[in-house]
């Protein structure tokens, strides 16, 4: 039953989610793409508290919505005019799927060993996107060299690392609680857009990343701190 679970987990997350949101991020803009995709951890914390029995904590609601309105403001900075209703839609569907595959996960998968359970849903994944083999094969022979090796760091350190780490926090930590640290990742990339790329943000969107901030951290730490104290009470 868990292998079960775990294929269909691993097809949704590695495969679904992965396509629908890249097919999204071609007909709509990526910053509003990212804010609707963004209304996942919301809808984590909603139905995690309704069918995981997690409650729903008026900090981490209030968190939420302070960091989806830093988001909105980064999105609003940085929209460049691209959007389509198709594209809307994709970004939609992504996010229910982004919803399922947590709960299923901290439901089902987080009792198991998280390199296991990440390994067997990358490879559920990798099987479902076989179905793009002979494209792919045509565009590696004729991608720049830096763009394969951009797209093996994707697979490698956002996939394969991150989701072992993800696996492994799941255990500890409450599912709404946890993605909503997935809220921070705007912030981040206006950080790392400004100090890698010389991308200096727009005061709007520096004041977002802000409000990013701001609401994980009353989200998370409190949350953290908690679960780490229950840890060395149980020693």
């Amino acid at each position: 039953m868990t292998w079960l679970i775990m294929l269909i987990w691993g097809i949704a997350w590695f495969a679904g989610y992965t396509v629908v949101l890249n097919a999204a991020e071609r007909s709509i803009d990526a910053g509003t793409a990212a804010m609707i995709v963004n209304i996942g951890p919301l809808l984590v914390a909603v139905f995690a508290g309704l069918l995981l029995g997690e409650g729903l904590p008026g900090r981490l609601l209030v968190g939420i919505v302070v960091s989806m309105v830093g988001i909105g403001m980064i999105t609003i900075a940085s929209f460049t005019g691209v959007f389509t209703i198709g594209g809307m839609l994709l970004s939609l569907t992504a996010a229910i799927l982004y919803v399922a595959c947590v709960v299923l996960q901290k439901r089902f998968l987080s009792r198991d060993d998280s390199v296991t359970v990440t390994w067997g849903g990358i490879l559920a994944g990798t099987l479902a996107c076989l179905a793009f083999a002979p494209g792919l094969i045509a565009e590696v022979s004729h991608a720049p060299v830096e763009i394969t090796v951009q797209v093996i760091y994707l697979g490698m350190v956002p996939t394969a690392l991150a989701f072992n780490l993800w696996g492994y926090a799941i255990r500890f930590l409450p599912a709404g609680v946890l993605s909503s640290s997935g809220l921070l990742v705007p912030a981040i990339v206006v950080v790392l857009a400004w100090l890698l790329l010389g991308e200096v943000p727009p005061p709007l969107a520096a004041l977002g990343g802000v409000l990013c901030l701001v609401g994980a951290g009353f989200t998370i730490i409190p949350q953290m701190l908690g679960s780490s104290a229950k840890r060395t009470a149980a020693k």
